[in-house]
């Protein structure tokens, strides 16, 4: 990947059938640890040959629900920040494919907090992503777990074994295709295989699926889907009335949705399927300009109303006032700020702007630099502001931070940069320069540190949201050496980030947000040598970076 693509905007494919009624990081351990014996030495003599060795036991609290479908299930609208905050550990999905090759990056067959994306990398919010929080809001002794297989665009056919190659030979496009060879081009198989993993730590309590569009009004879709069901039971040894099949309804007409004729389909599938139940999207919001897909409250409406679904048939009450339709985004706390300077500098590198060390003495490390700027001069890519120390020398730069104003930025006040140690002594001694072309700065003003944090690895510290990028002076690491691990901490509104060395035509790197406490990155020798030579450059998808930590290896 070329240093061009750190100027893409993220994008969330969309990827659906026609609809037509004219035609038919840390990897969680689930197993339960309280029945393992006490590892002791013990003699030879003592083993008992004819003793049959214990047998792990599966968490009869552990509740695992299969998800399946086209793009609704896959989830199409990008998360926003109140969808990465207050997920409970007790709400896991396990990963169906492998999510990139960072060391923070999901592997298939295994257990992860549940952020979302939950069904594969580039996917986003789906209605599994609330149903999972609201069951945990309702059983509160119960881990709830979640397995998604779903496919944009695809029909039921598609996850019928006996019918997928003819399928998948009738001029399918290369995208779609692209979606299938995630699964090994056997997306029933791949479901099934996680499931049977999953039941070795606890129990499958129900089926999940939001599927039509692409079979839209089709009379026989009941008994398609009443196939792939009971071959799922017998694949899996269930029995149907321990294990409801429960299928969400396409988005509603008054909603703006094309496929609502399917939702008589629905309707009408109990009479095929006895264990079968439907679940309303009537009061879910659509996307603008989107006739098959809702927007990220509509799928978390849609996910309470699966959650208010499975539990009314598990007799557990939900009150109506739980409609979790548009969530609040919890406000940032902010402490008391105090302006060290204000009014108007126009910035070009021709005119930095100095705050004196006299106005910095009070400063403590892990406290907030807010700099509001204005008339920032976005005709070209390339505008910047950048944050040294002091008055270097002629050709030389002190280590600094720094953002890059991309082009279509339109906000980029205020800019927030954290204290780190080495900025400490460094303003302290030689006060704060802002420099970079071409911007005004209106008002410079701290923030008090507010918790006691650990700071003593930190490099860099902010509160900002990217694009635009941010970026690291190479002197930063200049004690870096080869084991050492940066931590990239971010909470995301999307699903990505890029890092980069150097500017221009350099080498980038691109990885899906996963794990949502920081991204890790291992120095490696090759690595070492471009973080000594090239400015580290940080971009995302809507992400907000908060620290880069550089932990040593001893």
């Amino acid at each position: 990947m070329r240093f061009k693509h750190l100027m893409l905007s993220l994008a969330i494919v969309s990827a659906m059938g026609m609809c037509s009624c004219d035609e038919g990081k840390d990897v969680i351990d689930l197993t339960t640890p309280e029945e393992k014996p006490d590892e002791e030495p013990k003699d030879e003599e003592e083993d008992k040959p004819n003793e049959k060795p214990e047998e792990s036991k599966v968490d009869e609290n552990f509740y695992v629900y299969l998800c399946f479908g086209q793009s609704n299930m896959e989830g199409n609208a990008v998360p926003e920040s109140v969808d990465m905050q207050g997920i409970d550990d007790r709400f896991v999905m396990m990963a169906a494919v492998d999510y990139g090759t960072g060391d923070g990056d999901r592997k298939m067959g295994n257990w992860y907090k549940a952020y979302p994306p939950l069904c594969r990398p580039g996917t986003g919010l789906t209605p599994a992503d609330y149903f999972g929080r609201y069951m945990c809001k309702a059983l509160p002794d119960k881990k709830i777990g979640v397995i998604n297989v779903a496919i944009g665009g695809a029909e039921i056919e598609i996850f019928d074994e006996e019918l997928l190659p003819g399928r998948l030979a009738d001029n399918k496009p290369e995208w779609f295709l692209n979606y299938v060879r995630a699964y090994d081009n056997h997306p029933y198989l791949r479901l099934i295989e996680m499931a049977k993993k999953a039941q070795e730590a606890g129990v499958i309590k129900g089926i999940l699926l939001h599927q039509g569009e692409s079979n839209n009004c089709q009379q026989d879709w009941p008994v398609k889907v009443n196939k792939i069901y009971n071959n799922m039971l017998t694949d899996l040894g269930l029995k149907a009335e321990d294990v409801p099949l429960f299928i969400g309804e396409m988005r509603y007409a008054e909603k703006g949705g094309l496929c609502w004729g399917h939702n008589a389909v629905i309707a009408k599938t109990p009479e095929t399927i006895p264990t079968a139940h439907v679940v309303s999207a009537k009061n879910c919001e659509g996307k603008e300009g989107d006739q098959f897909h809702f927007t990220a409250a509509g799928y978390r409406q849609l996910g309470y109303n699966y959650a208010k679904e499975v539990l009314t048939v598990m007799g557990v009450d939900v009150p109506e006032d739980e409609n979790p339709q548009v969530p609040e985004d919890e406000p940032e706390q902010e402490g008391d700020k105090s302006v060290i300077w204000q009014g108007e500098q126009a910035i070009s590198w021709g005119a930095p702007m100095m705050i004196g060390a006299d106005k910095l003495q009070d400063l403590a490390v892990g406290d907030y630099i807010y700099v509001t700027v204005k008339d920032v001069d976005k005709s070209e890519a390339y505008n910047q502001m950048i944050t040294t120390y002091g008055n270097a020398p002629e050709g030389k730069t002190l280590p600094g931070v720094g953002t890059r104003f991309l082009g279509n930025d339109d906000n980029v006040s205020p800019i927030i940069i954290g204290v780190t140690k080495e900025m400490l002594e460094l303003v302290k001694a030689n006060g704060l320069v802002f420099t970079g072309a071409i911007y005004t700065i209106t008002k410079v003003e701290v923030e008090k540190k507010e918790t006691e944090t650990d700071y003593s690895n930190t490099i860099w510290l902010g509160k900002s949201i990217v694009p635009p990028l941010q970026f690291v002076n190479s002197s930063t690491f200049a004690n870096a050496k080869v084991g050492d691990e940066i931590r990239i901490y971010c909470t995301a509104n999307g699903s990505w980030l890029v890092f980069a060395w150097g500017w221009g035509d350099n080498e980038s790197y691109q990885t899906e947000l996963v794990n949502y406490e920081y991204y890790s990155l291992k120095v490696t020798e090759q690595y070492l040598e471009k973080l000594q030579n090239n400015d580290f450059i940080i971009n995302a998808g809507n992400a907000k970076l908060t620290r880069i930590d550089l932990v040593g290896s001893n």
